[in-house]
């Protein structure tokens, strides 16, 4: 017994040990991606922000985004997308994880937690018995996010988000509050 017992111990503190080098470098990886997203995104709607104003924006933002989204994804060889408890597109809905993890983050901005500060990361297995690598960052509201995602929403502008998501949840936010979340997944089977 003692000899097995000899084996057992080393080899469950390398597999903790191997298990939390995989955490550390896909939250890097995650990190990295969100990032990336986050600065194209930003950059593409204040570029057509600029040359188009708000109407032009939205709509820049309702043919591109996700395609900046997904192109991320794939040459990354993960999933990146934006998420939020109330969503402007239906492909952005938060799944069971997500919506988990946005209430929690919810939570802890009520109790005084500051957004830069609040991530989650776990390492999941699906129904498929796959392994995946799960990480959520939530996204602050920024001051040009307010154009389209405030209370005060010009009324051509509110008639040109209705036209294109007819049922959009995403306005009414506060500078600095919670806005929604980047999500990533890295499979790791």
């Amino acid at each position: 017994m003692f000899l097995f017992l000899r084996f057992l111990v080393p080899l469950l503190f390398l597999t903790q040990l191997v298990c939390a080098d995989e955490m550390s470098s896909n939250k890097a990886r995650s990190m990295q991606a969100i990032k990336e997203l986050g600065s194209s995104l930003k950059s593409s709607v204040q570029m057509a922000m600029k040359e188009s104003g708000p109407i032009g924006a939205l709509e820049y933002c309702n043919v591109v985004a996700l395609d900046i989204t997904k192109e991320l994804s794939e040459s990354l060889q993960l999933t990146v997308r934006r998420t939020s408890l109330k969503t402007r597109n239906k492909k952005n809905i938060p799944d069971d994880w997500e919506q988990k993890s946005l209430s929690v983050f919810t939570a802890q901005y009520i109790a005084g937690a500051e957004i830069k500060n609040m991530y989650f990361h776990e390492i999941v297995t699906t129904n498929n018995n796959d392994r995946i690598y799960r990480f959520i960052k939530p996204i602050p509201t920024g001051k040009v996010c307010l154009t389209c995602h405030g209370s005060n929403i010009s009324s051509d502008l509110a008639h040109k988000i209705k036209e294109l998501y007819p049922d959009d949840k995403a306005v009414d936010f506060k500078l600095g509050h919670i806005r929604g979340a980047f999500s990533v997944t890295i499979p790791l089977d």
